[in-house]
């Protein structure tokens, strides 16, 4: 329960309007920007189009399979805890 209080105290720190955690965001930003231009990828077309039109439920959506799996697991480690917060934390980012 620990890594699981952890996880929702950073998820919330990142979301805020704090100025480390802006910074925090633009670096993922940057990040993502120049393994699209590393890849070659300068347009994502109307998929592209759409996932930013739906960004903000497609995010939630995450976070609520993610939540879902944390329930539905038989016995959730610390480590457990950990991958699903980074595998939603990646699929909301992207």
């Amino acid at each position: 329960m620990i890594t699981l209080g952890v996880v929702v105290a950073v998820g919330a720190w990142l979301s805020g309007p704090g100025r480390w955690a802006g910074r925090v965001r633009e670096m993922w930003e940057s990040v993502i920007a120049a393994v699209r231009e590393g890849t070659g990828v300068t347009s994502t077309g109307s998929v592209g189009r759409w996932v930013h039109r739906c960004r903000r439920a497609l995010r939630w959506g995450a976070v609520l399979v993610a939540a879902v799996v944390l329930v539905l697991w038989s016995y959730p480690t610390g480590w457990v805890v950990f991958w699903i917060a980074v595998v939603a934390v990646r699929r909301w980012a992207s």
